[in-house]
């Protein structure tokens, strides 16, 4: 009977205590049910992650692969110019034609001039001489939309005076042939052109598809002069029938005019304008 009683004492005691042991382990069972579901989804998130940072890495590398191919592709073009410019400046160094040979242009033309002077094949900022290439006011090396006092670096709208460049630009840092093509290229002086003029033949043609003059010298050399026309404000004027090209030499009549080579319907010869018009510039080299 007592060892009864005992049992039945030891079992009130223990009854809670398995009762609590056993609310605890489900209570962990939970837990690790919740556990291992929070564990899945933070695996597929991790999968997902893994996955879109895979995705990312190889955008980058494709991203990498085009950059690559495009900085090639700007060394390669870099070459090309920089090749250009050292055959343009050994051109002007001696090596000279009486017509282009290639389309691999400028090309220094030999006209048969008394000085000896040769002449480019096509204008500042051509690929070949059927462009019309840039046009510039005088004594600027950068093409604008508008061409007008207002807008002329070398003009002082506030008291109306000039910049003092020198008598002849050529090959100074106003004169935008030598700038852009260095070696012995620059623009023509007057005297140039006045050589150029009495010492050749000329008349008007359509070459290239594109309409202008074609100048011929003594000895066979030809050159081809676009009429390009001109700026003046926004408007280009009078491309196809009229041109007109920078000397690099002012007129010394007038501070606001600088010299120039013209043609229009049929006649030839040499000029001077405001130094504000936008014209092309047809190189020269000793």
């Amino acid at each position: 009977m007592e060892k009864n009683k005992f049992i039945a004492i030891v079992l009130a005691f223990m009854l809670p205590l398995l009762s609590c042991y056993s609310q605890s382990n489900n209570k962990r069972g939970d837990k690790t049910l919740s556990n291992q579901q929070d564990t899945s989804k933070k695996d597929e998130a991790n999968k997902a992650n893994s996955a879109a940072v895979s995705s990312f890495i190889g955008k980058l590398m494709s991203n990498q692969q085009d950059t690559s191919k495009k900085v090639e592709g700007n060394h390669a073009n870099t070459a090309a110019v920089e090749k250009n410019i050292a055959r343009n400046n050994a051109d002007s160094k001696g090596k000279a034609y009486l017509s282009c040979p290639d389309n691999n242009h400028p090309h220094m033309i030999d006209l048969g001039l008394p000085s000896g002077t040769k002449w480019a094949c096509c204008n500042v900022d051509a690929s070949s001489p059927k462009d019309n290439g840039g046009y510039y006011a005088w004594g600027e090396i950068k093409e604008k939309r508008t061409y007008n006092w207002k807008t002329y670096i070398h003009f002082d709208c506030s008291n109306e005076t000039f910049h003092n460049l020198g008598k002849d630009i050529a090959g100074t840092k106003y004169d935008v042939a030598h700038v852009k093509w260095g070696g012995g290229w620059h623009m023509p002086t007057q005297s140039q052109i006045l050589e150029l003029l009495n010492n050749t033949t000329s008349k008007w043609t359509s070459e290239y598809g594109v309409r202008g003059i074609m100048i011929m010298g003594s000895n066979g050399g030809t050159i081809f002069l676009r009429a390009a026309g001109y700026y003046c404000y926004w408007e280009h004027l009078s491309a196809g029938s009229y041109g007109r090209y920078w000397s690099s030499t002012l007129y010394e009549g007038d501070k606001n005019t600088a010299c120039d080579l013209y043609f229009k319907n049929g006649s030839v010869g040499w000029g001077y304008s405001d130094r504000y018009y936008g014209r092309p510039v047809r190189p020269v080299a000793p």
